[in-house]
């Protein structure tokens, strides 16, 4: 009985010891193939993002009437997208949770309703995998606290962005809270540009005092801190101006 009893302890051991041998070599042989094998297209990726330039938007500066009220100001929102061709992008549990995803944005967005935000969802994946977007508009336009609501939802929810794909850029509107109460004298801004992103006044005062407002651009260079790919800043953006001018509230 105790000779059985061993016997079968010792086989367990042996199928652990097995297991582990199996799963070491697995790693070795992705760590042979990733340094080794493939280490020039390893290399040429990383050559690329670090070598890439991106530009740092300044905030333009703000337009006040006499006693110090805003005229114009910049309201940040977010676009938030999916990237289906993140690195780790985890497609079997998106595809799980497209039921309880969809019904969570019909509830909390509903631009679409629950079929309507599924069948939404699901385009991307008709596509083979690497000619999928990896800028898919999920929401537009939205405050931070929608996108802190988003990142509730299934799927949405998981920590690492790598595996959800989930990526939220940053738009600034312009407002003016007096609506149109002096709107020639004040002007209006354009557009960002789709290339600069820059924004710049086309009229009135946002015009005429562009220059100041407006600021400078800075530039980011990609750089490598600890773990992590991040954009280092080699020139800082210099904000623009706020202009006081003489409208007077109570007059308008």
């Amino acid at each position: 009985m105790k000779k059985e009893k061993r016997k079968e302890i010792m086989f367990r051991y042996a199928l652990i010891a097995i297991c582990l041998v199996i799963f070491s070599g697995l790693i070795t042989a992705k760590m042979i193939k990733t340094t080794i094998i493939e280490v020039e297209g390893w290399n040429k990726k990383a050559e690329r993002e670090l070598s890439s330039i991106d530009t740092i938007q300044p905030i333009r500066g703000n337009i006040l009437a006499a006693d110090g009220s805003i005229l114009a100001t910049n309201v940040t929102n977010y676009a938030v997208r999916l990237d289906f061709r993140s690195d780790r992008f985890m497609e079997d549990r998106y595809i799980m949770a497209l039921d309880s995803l969809s019904d969570s944005l019909a509830t909390y967005f509903p631009i679409r309703t629950k079929q309507e935000w599924k069948r939404y969802l699901e385009e991307p994946l008709s596509k083979p995998k690497d000619k999928r977007s990896r800028v898919f508009t999920l929401v537009h336009n939205v405050t931070y606290s929608d996108y802190l609501k988003l990142c509730t939802f299934p799927f949405l929810n998981i920590k690492n962005r790598n595996k959800n794909g989930l990526v939220k850029d940053e738009l600034y509107r312009r407002n003016y809270p007096y609506g149109a109460m002096a709107r020639r004298s004040i002007g209006r801004v354009a557009y960002p540009d789709t290339i600069s992103k820059e924004q710049h006044g086309i009229s009135g005062l946002e015009m005429s005092l562009d220059s100041l407002l407006f600021g400078q651009v800075g530039i980011a260079r990609k750089a490598v801190v600890t773990r992590d790919l991040v954009n280092w800043t080699d020139i800082p953006a210099i904000n623009g101006y706020d202009v006081r001018t003489t409208i007077d509230i109570k007059m308008q």
